[in-house]
């Protein structure tokens, strides 16, 4: 006996079978443990710097190189990037996945 064959001999059977896959379905959906929303961390960290008046040769000179000196042997730190603008250092650090955020911005504030 075929699946059609049996549907038309016997509605009350695949009514059945629907209504324990749905139920099935509502349960398993309700247990389900998803988030909307999941928490990201990104694992960028931006230093900017102002230096008021200062040309983006003397900002690079006084600010911008020595907070990569300080930031270049430090560990967990994967790439870092910098411009120098006039009046404005900005350094993008890149973390590895593993560094913890708040640990790494307490070891580059200064002391």
């Amino acid at each position: 006996m075929s699946i059609t064959e049996l549907s038309i001999k016997r509605p009350s059977f695949i009514i059945v079978i629907f209504l324990a896959l749905i139920i099935g379905g509502i349960l398993s959906f309700q247990r389900l443990g998803y988030e909307i929303l999941p928490r990201f961390t990104p694992q960028i960290l931006t230093i900017s710097t102002l230096y008021p008046g200062a040309a983006p040769n003397e900002v690079e000179s006084q600010i911008t190189k020595k907070i990569e000196d300080r930031l270049s042997n430090q560990s967990g730190i994967v790439a870092i990037n910098s411009s120098s603008f006039e009046s404005l250092s900005m350094v993008t650090i890149e973390l590895a996945t593993n560094a913890k955020l708040d640990v790494v911005s307490r070891m580059l504030l200064p002391s």
